[in-house]
């Protein structure tokens, strides 16, 4: 089967579905179709479902639930943890400072990041249109893409979650112990 025989499918599966009343699923099939249309470059179809996609996901509010977890931190792990900020706190600030900046749980891995971004791209990253310039109005390579975008956003999230998790707490406790205040910064 052929892209644009394999795009017609999923498009005319999505209106199947949507007749139904099933428009949760029917979004599925109208984003298999909008990504299949992308690649063939068929402009008017691309829009055609991205508008009947954005119609299918506001119809289909009242067959979302709500969904929540709570994630504990097993305490064997946590006290691993607490004891590697521990080490990282013997020595001068100049020492703690390097060897923060050493410390692989301080920074996001990349593969990792990819990893995670690549299990699961939401609808958003896939229909919007996202671009970054630099400071000269240029387009700043890869940022148009989708994936590129979401893969972006979770290392953002990653090095939020080390930053409040990780760093606030190093931080604090080297105010609190006196080896980082304000004079000695200045000096």
């Amino acid at each position: 089967m052929d892209k644009k025989q394999e795009a017609e499918n999923e498009y005319k599966k999505a209106e199947e579905l949507e007749n139904k009343g099933e428009f949760f699923t029917a979004s599925f099939y109208y984003k298999n179709s909008l990504k299949a249309y992308r690649e063939l470059g068929d402009s008017e179809k691309q829009k055609v479902c991205k508008r009947k996609l954005i119609e299918t996901n506001k119809k289909a509010v009242n067959e979302f639930h709500k969904f929540e977890f709570k994630y504990e931190i097993p305490k064997e792990k946590m006290e691993k943890e607490m004891e590697k900020l521990n080490e990282m706190m013997d020595g001068n600030l100049s020492e703690i400072l390097d060897k923060m900046g050493r410390c692989a749980s301080l920074n996001p891995r990349i593969k990792d990041v990819e990893k995670i971004a690549n299990k699961s791209m939401p609808l958003f990253a896939m229909i919007a249109t996202n671009s970054t310039f630099d400071d000269k109005g240029n387009i700043i390579k890869g940022s148009d893409d989708g994936r590129y975008s979401w893969k972006m956003t979770i290392y953002e999230i990653s090095q939020g979650l080390a930053t409040d998790l990780y760093i606030k707490t190093l931080f604090n406790a080297l105010i609190v112990s006196g080896k980082l205040n304000a004079t000695d910064l200045i000096s």
